[in-house]
């Protein structure tokens, strides 16, 4: 995994591009549930949550240490910008 992830931040075009991404955006547009009418004429989505509910818990932020995105933006950014020769990747590895 460790030089597959050297390789890929080697490739210049690739870690710029990746770490240039709007991660919560992505996450945003992945993550919107379908909405299927409810027996009581309601609108549910498939965690049961009310669209209702949905919208008002959409104004809060994600949790980004969840997101493999994010977080290997973070690995690339870090070994880029800083002047760290390492990195923790504690984050990456537990966003599995």
């Amino acid at each position: 995994m460790n030089s597959l992830m050297q390789q890929l931040f080697m490739i210049r075009d690739f870690s710029d591009s990746l770490i240039t991404l709007d991660a919560l955006q992505i996450v945003g547009s992945s993550s919107q549930p379908q909405a299927a009418p409810a027996a009581n004429g309601g609108t549910l989505t498939p965690s049961g949550k009310s669209m209702m509910e949905l919208e008002n818990s959409s104004n809060q932020r994600p949790d980004m240490s969840e997101n493999m995105l994010y977080q290997l933006q973070m690995i690339f950014a870090s070994l880029r910008y800083s002047h760290r020769q390492y990195y923790d990747p504690r984050g990456f590895c537990q966003s599995f």
